[in-house]
């Protein structure tokens, strides 16, 4: 994960180049206007609660409530974050951070090139896997070599996984329709591992293999069906 102190310049401040070269302008602008309290250690503080700290609670009033009004608005004009039109996405047995992931990548509201560019940040624009395709979610997720491969080794249906769709709710609902639950859930984590490997390759030049995805996407997808057996049986 990263953290903080990476976003910094030599001299202390923010890295605003880089800043707006990772988040959306709306996040970034926040971020750049933040002050530094120099020589004050960084800790995590909950925005929503007084005292700073999260609570499951706290964090299940937030979503019912609708309390997060920045999340109720997107670029496809989407609906609110509480929405029961989401359920599919928070009913699904993963990691919080993948259901969010999923949700964010429905909104097609991740900064890939193509996202960049609309709102006028100057990108490469082109996939870091094969070098001349436009790096837009879909492509990173499904149409890309890269992502075939992965998938390929999932053995998962590809006549479901390949469905033509091009809009990412579109084919995440599709997904969630056609695929059983252990599959649907495999495919969230094929798809957030995807993301994670393109920003490591995008960011800090790591490459990582079809092959390391998959083996990855298994171990965490089994470690989620022990734990539910586990919770089922308690």
């Amino acid at each position: 994960d990263a953290k903080v102190k990476e976003l910094l310049d030599s001299e202390g401040g923010w890295n605003e180049e880089l800043i707006h070269s990772v988040f959306l302008p709306m996040d970034a602008n926040i971020i750049v206007r933040i002050n530094r309290a120099v020589g004050c250690t960084d800790s995590l503080c909950w925005h929503y609660e007084k005292n700073g700290r999260y609570s499951v609670k706290s964090a299940y009033r937030l979503i019912t409530n609708g309390a997060h009004t920045q999340l109720q608005s997107g670029p496809i004009g989407a609906t609110s974050f509480r929405s029961d039109s989401w359920r599919f996405i928070w009913q699904a047995a993963v990691p919080p951070k993948i259901r969010l992931f999923t949700w964010h990548a429905c909104r097609d509201s991740l900064p890939t090139s193509s996202n960049l560019q609309k709102r006028g940040l100057a990108t490469n624009g082109v996939c870091s896997w094969c070098g001349f395709e436009l790096d837009n979610l879909m492509h990173t997720l499904l149409r890309c070599h890269f992502s075939r491969l992965v998938w390929a080794l999932s053995h998962l249906p590809w006549s479901v996984i390949a469905s033509g769709q091009e809009d990412p709710e579109a084919w995440l609902r599709l997904l969630h329709r056609d695929l059983d639950t252990n599959d649907f859930c495999r495919a969230l984590i094929i798809n957030w591992s995807l993301w994670g490997a393109r920003n490591r390759l995008l960011f800090e030049s790591v490459s990582v293999l079809p092959l390391g995805i998959d083996r990855a996407h298994l171990v965490l997808a089994r470690s989620i069906v022990t734990t539910c057996s586990y919770c089922a049986g308690t």
